[in-house]
């Protein structure tokens, strides 16, 4: 019993140290359409927005304006999530219901339908 316990345990540790490379970030991207991004910018009170941040790499996003000029935003920066845009959207819905708030999300590099390849010290860099 102790044995076959040890052997285990042995096989475990083992597989861990020397098995394959496991990835230290998993990129969860998603392909979006353009017919689904019209398609959530056209919702009510809704428009799509693009931003450049490097030279031929631009981030699609999703802006609801707020009505007054000194209301507060909402940029929400989420994690990774192969649907980023539409996950992102109801989330600022729930949050910005029945608030004047400004709200915004945009797709990282390599996302839904933004350009570029998802790499982290430039998904960082693009965050600013």
């Amino acid at each position: 019993m102790g044995s076959a316990a040890v052997i285990a345990l042995s096989v475990g540790v083992c597989g861990r140290f020397f098995g394959r490379k496991r990835l230290r970030f998993a990129y969860l991207t998603g392909s979006m359409a353009a017919a689904e991004y019209q398609s959530l910018s056209a919702q009510p009170g809704w428009a799509d927005s693009q931003i450049s941040v490097a030279p031929g790499i631009r981030l699609n996003g999703l802006v609801r304006r707020p009505k007054a000029p000194d209301a507060p935003w909402v940029l929400f920066y989420q994690g990774n999530d192969a649907a980023m845009l539409r996950v992102g959207q109801d989330f600022l819905k729930r949050i910005g219901a029945g608030r004047d708030w400004g709200l915004a999300v945009y797709a990282y590099r390599g996302y839904d339908s933004s350009e570029g390849v998802p790499r982290l010290a430039d998904l960082a860099a693009d965050a600013l």
